[in-house]
Order: C-alpha cells, then sequence, then structure tokens
C-alpha cells in the first residue's frame, strides 16, 4: 500500500505504484492490487441512486466509488504511465442478478470496466469484482480475486456485455473474441460464479442458463483443475419451494464428473442451483451455478428420490477406507427382480454398517433388508428390496479412530419388488470374521418341517454344525447340505467349528 502522502495526484500515486517495475504487465498489475486493495465499493450509492463523484482523483482520496470510479482510476494510472487503456460500459451479471433476467439495448447499462493494451494486445481488466462481492445483506466484502486480472474474453463474457450506446457494431469489437455474440445469447449464457472461475469447473452440457425441458433434466459439469469434495443440487419453484425429492447428483462417469438430474414434479418454471465445495471438512457448500428451468411435460408416475443432499458415488478419500483402486463402484443401479448384490473389492479386513433409506418414508426393520458379508479380499453387500421405488443405500466403514465414516452412497431404482420379501437371516461377529459367504438361504424366515439346502463358503472352519448335527465340507471351503427344520416359532442357528471343534456362530433363523 502505498502511503498517503505519496498520493497528492493522481500521476504520484502511478509513479510510486511502478517504480520497481520494468514491464507494462508489472505495471498494470501494480495497479490492480492498489485498487482492488483500497478502493471500497460504494454500497450506499449503489443501493440509493445517489452518486458520488466517480472522477479518478476522488475515488484515489476518498477510497469508495461505483464501478464507474474503479474504471476511470485504472484508467488513468494506466494514461499517466504510457498505457492504453479504455472505459467499457456495458451489461453484467453482478448482485441480484438471475437467469430469468433480461438485458436491451432500450435499457441503461449497470456496469462499467477496463480494457488494456499490453503485450501487443488488448486484455480485460475487472478492478471492481476483482476487489470483493456485495453479500445477501447488501454489504460489500472485500475479497481479493485474482480472475479479474486479465480475464479470458471466452470467460468474461458470461458475464460482461460491452454495449457503447448506440453503437451496437463498435461494441461487439470490444468482446475481444474471434466471432461476438448479440445480447440475446449474452442473455441466455449461463453465469459461472467465482468459485465456478476458481475451480475451473466446465458445464458440458447447458452453457445456457435458461432451459426448456420436457419430462428430465440432465446437466453434466466437471472439472480438471482441483479436486471437488461434495456436490449438491437445490431445486426450487417458482414460490420458493424446495423440492430435494425430485433433483439428485450422481458423481460419474469418472472421477471428478458429476451430472445433475432434476425432474420436475409439474409443468412449469423452476430455479436449479448447483454448490460444490473442494474441502472435505467443510459442510457449507459454495454456489457454482444457476438455471432457470421451463418444464413443459412431466414424467407420469413420477417417483420420488430420497432427500439426500450430496451425490451419490464413492466419497471423496473413499480409498482411505480400504477399498480397492479400481473397484466398480456406480452410483446407479436398477433392479427388476428385487435384489442386487454388490461386491466391492477391498486391501484389508473392514469393519462396515449399512443403512437403507426409502423414498417414501421408512419402512419398518429396513436395515434387515441388507446383509454385509465378508470374502477374502472383497466384501458382499446382498440389499433386497420390499417395495417399488428408489432407494439410497449407504455404506459406513469404520476408520483409525473407531468411528464410522460414510464412504459410499448408492441411488437404487427397484421397477419390481422381491415377492414375498423377508429380511436377510441375521450374521453374527464370527461369519464376518471367518469371512463366511451364505449363498443359500438368503431369507431370516424358514418354513417350519421342511428339507432346507444350505449352501457356504468359508476358508477358516473345518465343519458345519446345525441343530447338533455335522456337516463336512466340500473340498477346501465349499458346505452344500440340507437339513429339516423345527416347528413353527424356532430358532435355527448354524454354527461354524474349528480344528477344536469350539462352535462359533455364524447365521441366525426362525421358521413360521
Amino acid at each position: 500500500m502505498a502511503p498517503n502522502y505519496k498520493e497528492p495526484t493522481v500521476l504520484k500515486l502511478a509513479q510510486y505504484l511502478r517504480r520497481e517495475c520494468s514491464s507494462d504487465l508489472e505495471k498494470i498489475r501494480a495497479f490492480y492490487i492498489w485498487i482492488t486493495n483500497n478502493v471500497h465499493y460504494d454500497t450506499e450509492s449503489h443501493f440509493s441512486g445517489r452518486s458520488r463523484p466517480v472522477d479518478a482523483l476522488t475515488v484515489m482520496k476518498c477510497k469508495v466509488s461505483v464501478c464507474e470510479g474503479y474504471a476511470n482510476l485504472f484508467a488513468e494510472l494506466c494514461n499517466c504511465s504510457n498505457i492504453h487503456a479504455k472505459i467499457i460500459p456495458g451489461f453484467a451479471k453482478g448482485f441480484g442478478h438471475t437467469p430469468a433476467k433480461r438485458f436491451n439495448y432500450r435499457g441503461s447499462i449497470n456496469h462499467t470496466w477496463n480494457a488494456v493494451y499490453v503485450d501487443d494486445e488488448w486484455h480485460f481488466m475487472e478492478c471492481t469484482w476483482g476487489a470483493g462481492y456485495i453479500d445477501k445483506n447488501r454489504r460489500f466484502v472485500w475479497r481479493y480475486n485474482e480472475n479479474y486480472f486479465l480475464p479470458d474474453p471466452e470467460t468474461m463474457i458470461f458475464t460482461h456485455f460491452p454495449y457503447f450506446d448506440p453503437e451496437v457494431d463498435e461494441s461487439k469489437l470490444w468482446q475481444l473474441l474471434p466471432k461476438s455474440i448479440d445480447l440475446k445469447t449474452f442473455n441466455l449464457n449461463i453465469k459461472p460464479t467465482n468459485k465456478s472461475l476458481e475451480w475451473g469447473i466446465e458445464y458440458e452440457s447447458h452453457k445456457s442458463a435458461v432451459i426448456d425441458c420436457a419430462k428430465e433434466l440432465v446437466v453434466k459439469f466437471k472439472t480438471d483443475l482441483v479436486k471437488l469434495c461434495d456436490t449438491s443440487v437445490y431445486l426450487m419453484d417458482i414460490d420458493g419451494n424446495m423440492l430435494q425429492h425430485h433433483a439428485i447428483v450422481l458423481n460419474g462417469p469418472y472421477d471428478n464428473a458429476f451430472k445433475a438430474i432434476i425432474r420436475p414434479p409439474k409443468v412449469g418454471g423452476y430455479s436449479v442451483k448447483l454448490f460444490a465445495t473442494t474441502s472435505p471438512d467443510n459442510k457449507v457448500l459454495s454456489l457454482i451455478n444457476e438455471y432457470f428451468v421451463r418444464c413443459r411435460e412431466i414424467v407420469r408416475r413420477l417417483d420420488p428420490y430420497p432427500e439426500y443432499y450430496g451425490y451419490y458415488g464413492p466419497v471423496h478419500g473413499y480409498l482411505d477406507f480400504g477399498i480397492s483402486r479400481g473397484a466398480d463402484i456406480r452410483p446407479f443401479y436398477e433392479v427388476h427382480d428385487g435384489f442386487i448384490d454388490l461386491i466391492i473389492p477391498v486391501d484389508y479386513d473392514v469393519d462396515v454398517t449399512a443403512r437403507l433409506t426409502y423414498s417414501h418414508g421408512e419402512l419398518p426393520n429396513m436395515d434387515d433388508f441388507v446383509m454385509i458379508q465378508a470374502i477374502p479380499k472383497s466384501m458382499v453387500v446382498n440389499v433386497k428390496f420390499p417395495k417399488s421405488g428408489y432407494y439410497k443405500l449407504t455404506l459406513s466403514f469404520k476408520n483409525e479412530k473407531g468411528n464410522y465414516r460414510e464412504a459410499i452412497n448408492c441411488l437404487i431404482n427397484c421397477v419390481n419388488p422381491s415377492k414375498p420379501c423377508y429380511p436377510y437371516p441375521k450374521t453374527l461377529r464370527h461369519a464376518r470374521e471367518l469371512k463366511c459367504h451364505l449363498i443359500q438361504p438368503l431369507s431370516q424366515i424358514l418354513p417350519c418341517n421342511k428339507n432346507i439346502t444350505i449352501k457356504i463358503t468359508c476358508e477358516n472352519m473345518i465343519a458345519v454344525m446345525v441343530r447338533k448335527h455335522k456337516f463336512k465340507r466340500i473340498g477346501k471351503k465349499y458346505w452344500d447340505f440340507t437339513f429339516e427344520t423345527p416347528n413353527m416359532g424356532e430358532r435355527i442357528v448354524i454354527y461354524g467349528l474349528d480344528e477344536e471343534e469350539h462352535r462359533m456362530p455364524l447365521y441366525e433363523f426362525i421358521t413360521a
């Protein structure tokens, strides 16, 4: 920061700021840094309409101004240093802008910025936005932003449209693009937020902020610059009501790519907001983009999604839980026969719990419809679905501190439920420790006084016992035998035996 006694004129300030600069690029950078760190945005004038002087000298001395003052001061600093700079008026998607808002040539311009000629070409300079932003309480927040020092014209055109009234054709030249766009296209373009630009997020599917859709909308976005640790989508109707049962985010098809799926419940207009964070510990996500969606047709027999504000797929850092690299873990599955068996390779023994959530509300004993089995180098997750619709399957792994943390969230659409749908057998501690895999039967309820076939694989026991009857293995690890179930209402426990014939309870059933 230049000391006050060095600032009697803009020329003196320019001389002070460029004193150690060896190129025009270094000079304009010094100007940008000083302005963005010293001039406070004048929110009082902005919202009241009562303007203060915005000439360069007044802005320099008072250190408060609206956008025009920022641009005037930068241009004058350049002029004092024999650097060509231009003040550019136009339309900008600043505070309060929504995708539904439209600019037109008959309306007043609402922003001013600069272009500067350096290194033999023109570049943009946006000191106002580089200094900070206006928060929801209409207060200016200092937040230096490097993105607005010589921003890329291809990015700038999303939010800034030059307009020298009434010269439409000349104005297009100051877009600094190989091919200019018209105001209609500008109005339709998305408005990436500062975080979106900082994180290099690309919107692969929809670059227009206003989208017409029928039945379903899929918005794809990705970044190669940073790791997005969490993402979310909010769907709101025109009255501001949250409709989270109708919007989800899926991770894929690769690690840092996502797609938001929106299925509006009624014909009409909606706001879709995308959020993300790059911090695994930050539960407050930042807005990255916003769309206005006009839905003209809805999905018939629309099933809601489970209410969930994160994304489906493996969480950030899931490999730290022992899941093998390259494991095929999808964010979404569709089943047509009422059950699914997921095999997840692991690098070492893991302790896992599961929770199943139904989109239409809680069903009795939901967790009994998930069975986790440990087998060598993998774990098997068996899931049954008593009703059709969408389910959220959450797998939590125990970490080194002994705490269970979410590692995988999957969305599962059951088209046809399992009929009849009985809970899985109770899997006891020894079954997981011995890495037993129960193949049959996969129902906790067994018919009474019937012959039932049992199939189990395990390398770590020598025999299986059911109701005092021992059964020997076939080969090194396989059991396939039949026994008669007892009367109704009796409990049946399958035991494993070691070489010393210690009985280890594995699975528990009941007759009906």
